[in-house]
């Protein structure tokens, strides 16, 4: 089966592919070989991509023969296809965000076909604006997103933001860095935008300190 997919990468690492190949670009999590994302997910890809001196993004699209794919499983240390059968490995078979190509492949498998280099936001201010959605529906109360937060996160980290947002109160720490460690204590950013709006609340509060997106956070 032939497809499209590719690679999001700094300008230094496309470079190395383009000069070098596939070999510097091994992935390790479901297996070791070349690891590409379909189109459909490269966008996820390059939301943790960082930015060249011109605050240019890249993207290395190829064509790819997937043939006959197996899933592998995550943490698999699998380097070869288990059988003769199969040409190439998916983490899943009905949705697969990481293809996976053996080595013995990839020169056989990948044709770089074109680089895609443009400018976008930053990941912060990707999510911020994802967030501003959200505003529409009305304000967040610390209460009840601390709540929420408990509910979908455990109590250990509900606590921990709840101590973060008194350091924000307390201006030891910058909205934004409030929202930074946020994100890296949920671990998700779709999951952190379902704890907004799981947390909205109509009625305005009459507290700046009650309200997470009257602060400016958001």
């Amino acid at each position: 089966m032939l497809t499209t997919g590719g690679i999001v990468g700094s300008k230094d690492e496309i470079s190395q592919i383009i000069s070098h190949g596939f070999a510097r670009c091994n992935g390790q999590s479901h297996g070791v070989g070349v690891y590409l994302s379909p189109t459909s997910f490269l966008l996820d890809r390059l939301e943790s991509s960082r930015a060249d001196e011109n605050d240019l993004r890249h993207i290395l699209l190829c064509k790819m023969i997937t043939g006959k794919t197996e899933v592998i499983p995550a943490g698999s240390k699998q380097r070869y296809p288990s059988s003769g059968e199969f040409d190439s490995g998916v983490d899943n078979l009905e949705a697969p965000r990481r293809l996976v190509f053996w080595t013995a492949f990839m020169n056989s498998h990948i044709l770089p076909d074109y680089i895609l280099s443009f400018k976008a936001p930053s990941t912060t201010t990707l999510l911020i604006n994802r967030m501003n959605e959200i505003r529409n529906l009305g304000f967040v109360r610390v209460s009840a997103l601390h709540l929420t937060m408990v509910k979908f996160l455990g109590p250990a980290k509900g606590a921990l933001i709840s101590r973060l947002y008194d350091d924000y109160v307390k201006r030891k720490v910058t909205g934004v860095q409030l929202f930074q460690i946020v994100r890296r204590i949920t671990g998700d950013d779709q999951l952190l935008i379902e704890i907004f709006k799981s947390s909205t609340n109509k009625r305005v509060g009459t507290s700046t300190k009650e309200n997470l997106c009257s602060t400016g956070c958001c």
